[in-house]
């Protein structure tokens, strides 16, 4: 998303035309670079490839549910059942299938999945898990201090998502 890298014809990684700006810029400041880009340019339907529609209405939601994080800036623990379900009603998301038996609980699993499993490679977030029905159960996150500074540097009041591009000029 953040075209540092592009594939040629022939299948090989080669340099895109954001490198050299990307390796322009403070070294400390790629890690938020990067994660910039994955909150502006994101492309949760090609992550999120089945649930019957699913990852397509969380791409059209995306800015809108980034506006609800917003609450997670100061680092308390987030009950994640709780949020996610909310963010599910708030924002009428549903999970295509002719059983809905599973329906919630596959779309708290996909919001899981596009924000948490990301935020934790980031490295700015925190969660607890605990023993479910069948499996550990992702029970709470919240944001380390790395994550904490990254969210009180976004601005979570714009609907427009900023070209992650636009942050590299910024010291």
């Amino acid at each position: 998303s953040g075209e540092f890298l592009t594939i040629t014809r022939g299948g090989r990684l080669s340099k895109g035309p954001t490198w050299k700006k990307f390796f322009e810029a403070p070294a400390e400041g790629r890690s938020f670079y990067l994660f910039c880009i994955f909150r502006a340019q994101f492309n949760v339907e090609a992550w999120f490839l089945r649930g019957g529609g699913f990852g397509e209405r969380l791409e059209k939601k995306w800015g809108d549910i980034w506006s609800c994080l917003a609450e997670w800036q100061d680092g308390q623990p987030i009950d994640w059942e709780a949020w996610a379900t909310k963010v599910i009603e708030k924002f009428g998301l549903y999970w295509e299938a002719p059983d809905q038996t599973f329906a919630k609980k596959n779309m708290i699993w996909g919001l899981k999945y596009c924000l948490v499993e990301p935020m934790n490679y980031f490295g700015i977030l925190e969660s607890e898990y605990r023993q479910g029905e069948y499996s550990q159960e992702l029970h709470s996150v919240r944001l380390n201090p790395t994550g904490i500074d990254y969210f009180k540097r976004l601005d979570f009041g714009s609907k427009v998502l900023r070209s992650a591009a636009s942050w590299f000029s910024v010291n």
